[in-house]
């Protein structure tokens, strides 16, 4: 049995171990999220641009290219890649679809595609003559402006939103 002198040398020693185990967890989880915050301001992304839209019916799809830059060794899941896209009518920009799909970046500079579907019908009209009235007014300048803001989320971190706006041409 200890007497009270040593039983109270523990009891200090019990608690200095104790907040020595505590600071050690702190600084390591301090370091990691120091080091998630340096790759997170490291890796980074930009919108490339489209390649050619298919028409499939009312349907427009038009891939979108973003060019991820991961300065890590390893594959980084982006939770999320957040795409508005913006089709100019009548001088002003329309909401046409929004894509929220999961990527996954391997190390270093990848470019990689996402498919907006963009609905004609929903966005040139809503019965067939107005859609098509409106559809080849566009046509006619054989050109369409499209826009995309685009958003990545990795984690809980979320880089700025990148805008990206082209002329392409229908034909």
């Amino acid at each position: 049995m200890l007497n009270n002198n040593a039983r109270k040398r523990f009891e200090t020693l019990s608690t200095i171990v104790k907040f020595g185990i505590a600071a050690a967890a702190i600084g390591l989880a301090y370091m990691g999220y120091d080091y998630a915050r340096k790759v997170s301001s490291r890796f980074n992304f930009e919108i490339v641009g489209y390649k050619k839209p298919k028409i499939s019916g009312w349907n427009l799809t038009i891939p979108l290219v973003i060019r991820f830059t991961n300065p890590t060794p390893i594959q980084i899941a982006a939770d999320r890649v957040l795409a508005d896209i913006f089709i100019k009518k009548a001088g002003q920009w329309v909401a046409a679809a929004r894509i929220d799909q999961a990527v996954k970046v391997p190390s270093g500079k990848t470019d990689q595609e996402v498919y907006p579907v963009l609905n004609l019908a929903s966005i040139f009209g809503g019965n067939i003559l107005n859609t098509l009235t409106s559809f080849l007014q566009n046509a006619q300048t054989r050109t369409l402006d499209i826009r995309a803001d685009v958003t990545v989320q990795i984690g809980s971190i979320s880089l700025p939103t990148k805008s990206f706006t082209e002329t392409l041409p229908l034909s």
